[in-house]
């Protein structure tokens, strides 16, 4: 110590944090309601009952069939005691030193009030539950709309489809078509199962199906999950096999999965099986008019 004192003190000490202010230090205590208490109780002594609290963003106390109740004296003593309804919060304060936790009085609500509160809540949830029912009914009209749209959709397109590939110079296709289209939906799909092909579709579809695996024969079942389920996939023209890929599902999630590509040479022939009659031989006269060559043999003559 040299003995000089210049004689500045600006009154900071910076020895320690003791008797220091949290606000000082940057530190807010952290309030939180960590509960709600809301109990029956008998009060013995006359209180002030702020009257019916519930309240909503669309219905109004006059039209429920509660009645709404304002702010009252409630008369109560040791020989007549009140019944009523307390909430409590319990609130918690949080400091990096300390939390202390402290019950908090809302409001204390006579019987009657509390009981239209609860019959004014029921009331408003009831109509509630019956605008979400409408507007789920309203949501399931529109969802079913719009799946019939697009189904109709898709049959137009497949329609459309069938009618480009009418139009196409292969005259062996056409005349096979003319022919399955002279016959019903129920012998169609007899014979697409005679055929191994797939059974669903339109008859329009169940004709072309059929009229495809008569001029490039039938894809028979699928070689891995023996299901008829194969689908050929057509090049541009509508008419010249591409490929063929299974749509059986084997599962929620999962399916087949088998594909043939039948644009390689290592696959030549393939799913490309004779068409086969049924045993009554509905296509015999039909064929015997359409094409010049011989009809297809009944399936049991070729299994022999």
């Amino acid at each position: 110590d040299d003995g000089n004192d210049d004689g500045n003190d600006d009154g900071n000490d910076d020895g320690g944090c003791y008797g220091c202010d949290m606000g000082d230090m940057g530190w807010e205590p952290k309030k939180s309601v960590e509960a709600v208490s809301v109990k029956e109780m008998s009060l013995k002594s006359s209180f002030r009952c702020p009257g019916t609290l519930m309240k909503h963003d669309d219905r109004r106390w006059s039209d429920s069939p509660a009645t709404q109740r304002g702010r009252h004296e409630v008369e109560a003593s040791s020989a007549k005691p009140a019944a009523a309804w307390h909430k409590q919060h319990k609130i918690e304060l949080l400091t990096p030193f300390d939390c202390s936790v402290s019950w908090k009085d809302v409001w204390t609500q006579c019987a009657a009030c509390f009981e239209a509160d609860r019959a004014f809540e029921r009331w408003a949830r009831s109509l509630d539950a019956e605008q979400r029912s409408e507007e789920e009914k309203m949501l399931e009209a529109m969802a079913a709309a719009e799946k019939k749209r697009k189904r109709e959709l898709k049959k137009a397109e497949a329609e459309a489809k069938l009618q480009r590939i009418a139009e196409n110079d292969d005259s062996d296709l056409n005349r096979a078509r003319v022919a399955f289209s002279g016959l019903t939906g129920d012998k169609l799909k007899g014979l697409c199962r005679i055929n191994s092909l797939m059974v669903s579709g339109s008859k329009k579809e169940l004709v072309h199906r059929l009229a495809m695996a008569k001029v490039n024969g039938a894809p028979g079942p699928c070689p891995k999950c023996r299901r008829a389920k194969l689908h050929v996939h057509l090049a541009a023209d509508g008419v010249t096999p591409l490929s063929v890929q299974c749509k059986h599902r084997t599962g929620p999630s999962s399916s087949c999965r088998y594909t043939c590509d039948l644009a390689l040479p290592s696959n030549a022939g393939k799913h490309a099986e004779p068409f086969c009659d049924d045993e009554k031989g509905t296509l015999a006269s039909i064929f015997a008019i359409a094409f010049a060559t011989p009809a297809p043999a009944p399936a049991a003559a070729l299994a022999a």
